[in-house]
């Protein structure tokens, strides 16, 4: 190996000790210290690792053994963003069947190696990737400190070191612009390339682009290029899906992502998007199945979901397989015991899957479970999941006349008395559910209307539907109060209720934008500090990407400036 690479730090995994052990030899034999070289046997021990350190070289195996393979390594290291752009990936394989290659070069290690390798083979592929990997270490330190547009500036000194087009970094900065929402930049990026040369990921990446413009018909066209120069690139199929949906061709879009699925399989977010696409096709057979695999590929992997397996079971009662339904959810209960979210969101759908079967007891008993679990909370439930839960409550109280239907004499009246009973305690818990939901999006004028609508349902009228906008005043009262500390210049005190407020209220976009904006003129005031920093930080990462208007742009542009300032790059 190249004196260049002694400095290099190296990350082995492989579930195979003298494996391990013989790469580490081959490392060091090209003068790479044994200190420089970290191994893992498993995953899960690789994602520690990658968390703590900085590895200039990652060579992991794409079969882990039990747990996550090399493939979910890659894909959670990613999007948990503890794998630098400057890190060279190289995923090691001793298959050569086509949809375990398929599968690796999907997710866009930097290569990939197919066992047997000699040490001459993996220097010439190091030495390569060195050379393109060259100066991105600010980058990702800048993006480290969530300061994307000192990460671009460090991209574009690069970009004018190179002497010819330097297709990777423009790939890299196009592809943070697209991330943060910048598209007519990155747009502009994958358009130069393109003027150059046909490059597959500038075309896909134009196509994401547009679709997220909403141009679908011009991202279609796009995916369409992609697949005709490589057919195997299925990630355009699945863009392509997406769109196609937006486009109404739902039955086109599933004939796609069946296509895509049997030259690649193992890629979870491809089998739940054909699930749900074939779910809305109402082609039962084709859902259950993908539903299944994406249940089984998720057993280890960061984008497991709830839905995945509340989706399944849904498929499941249409197809009539109550029992393995009921199994499915309680395989999901104990997979997100500590999600309140997903314990509702498990419990309403046993609500629905008992309703079906006509065991009024255990749907009782379910909703009650959703019920304990709201109430139970730290933290605020999501609002499409709260307002799910407060429907199936009203649904479940508009059904206790029917129950007493058919009973005579004191049959009729301990059904009625249970009823009456049964309804209060849904009222209430509905009110409360309402309360949060109307805090949380005090500002959102036809998602009142829905709360509202479902108030009467359960007969909350009068001083109680008061209450509710009680509920809803509160949060303006202390909105109001913040921002009248701000303007008056009493920063502290717009900080202390404001901030208190976000925290309480974490999905309100209103007091969060408003609480950053009030820390960040205590900074300008009083200094930056990492606390301040922090709390910063913490008010806007709650908003999420389809909210991030012109006033996040502004205040996160100003919290990079400050994160610069506080830990220079």
């Amino acid at each position: 190996m190249d004196y260049s690479l002694k400095d290099f730090r190296f990350l082995i995994v492989d579930d195979f000790g003298n494996y391990r052990t013989s790469l580490v030899a081959m490392i060091g034999e090209g003068g790479v210290p044994g200190h420089q070289i970290d191994t893992a046997s498993n995953g899960k021990d690789a994602l520690n690792l990658l968390e703590n350190n900085r590895y200039d070289v990652v060579l992991c195996d794409f079969h882990l053994g039990e747990g996550k393979d090399g493939q979910q390594v890659l894909e959670e290291s990613r999007t948990r963003q503890i794998l630098g752009y400057s890190t060279i990936f190289i995923m090691i394989t001793a298959e050569t069947a086509r949809t375990m290659v398929l599968s690796v070069v999907e997710n866009r290690p930097d290569d990939y190696l197919t066992k047997p390798f000699t040490r001459t083979v993996l220097a010439e592929r190091l030495h390569r990737l060195v050379e393109e990997k060259e100066g991105l270490v600010p980058v990702d330190r800048a993006l480290e400190l969530k300061s994307t547009q000192r990460a671009l500036h460090y991209l574009d000194l690069q970009i004018a070191k190179r002497t010819s087009t330097p297709m990777e970094l423009l790939r890299i900065k196009a592809e943070i612009l697209e991330r943060s929402r910048h598209y007519d930049q990155s747009l502009a990026i994958y358009d130069q390339v393109l003027a150059e040369r046909e490059m597959l990921w500038a075309l896909l990446g134009r196509g994401r682009v547009l679709y997220s413009l909403q141009e679908y018909a011009g991202a279609v066209h796009c995916f369409e290029q992609v697949l005709e120069a490589n057919d195997a690139y299925n990630v355009a199929r699945d863009w392509m899906a997406k769109a196609l949906v937006e486009m109404g061709e739902g039955a086109q879009a599933q004939k796609i992502l069946e296509d895509a699925v049997e030259q690649s399989p193992k890629v979870l977010r491809r089998q739940k998007l054909l699930a749900t696409v074939a779910e809305a096709n109402h082609d039962l057979e084709v859902a259950g199945n993908a539903y299944e695999k994406t249940v089984r590929l998720g057993k280890h992997s960061l984008f497991r979901d709830v839905s995945d397996y509340t989706g399944y079971s849904a498929v499941l009662m249409e197809r009539g397989e109550p029992k393995k339904a009921l199994k499915n959810l309680g395989q999901a209960r104990k997979n997100f015991a500590g999600d309140p979210t997903a314990q509702i969101e498990t419990a309403l759908q046993e609500n629905q899957t008992y309703t079906q079967m006509g065991n009024t007891r255990e749907a009782d008993k379910a909703l009650e479970r959703a019920s304990e679990k709201f109430e139970k909370r730290t933290g605020s439930i999501e609002t499409h999941t709260a307002l799910k839960l407060a429907n199936q409550i009203s649904d479940n109280s508009q059904g206790l006349d029917e129950r007493a239907e058919g009973l005579k004499g004191l049959s009729y009246k301990v059904a009625q008395d249970k009823g009456e009973k049964r309804r209060a305690g849904n009222k209430a818990m509905v009110k409360q559910i309402l309360s949060q939901v109307i805090q949380q999006n005090h500002d959102d004028e036809s998602l009142h209307e829905k709360v509202y609508e479902l108030a009467e349902q359960v007969g909350i009228e009068g001083q109680e539907k008061d209450e509710l906008n009680a509920a809803r005043k509160e949060v303006v009262g202390l909105n109001n109060e913040g921002v009248s500390y701000y303007r008056k210049g009493e920063l502290d005190k717009a900080v202390e209720i404001l901030y208190q407020a976000a925290e309480r209220l974490s999905g309100n976009r209103v007091i969060n934008l408003n609480a950053a904006q009030a820390i960040l003129g205590l900074i300008v005031k009083q200094g930056v500090d990492e606390q301040r920093i922090r709390m910063l930080d913490d008010c806007l990462s709650r908003i999420p990407p389809e909210k991030q208007d012109e006033k996040y742009r502004k205040l996160h542009g100003l919290f990079e400036q400050f994160v610069h300032k506080l830990s220079p790059v």
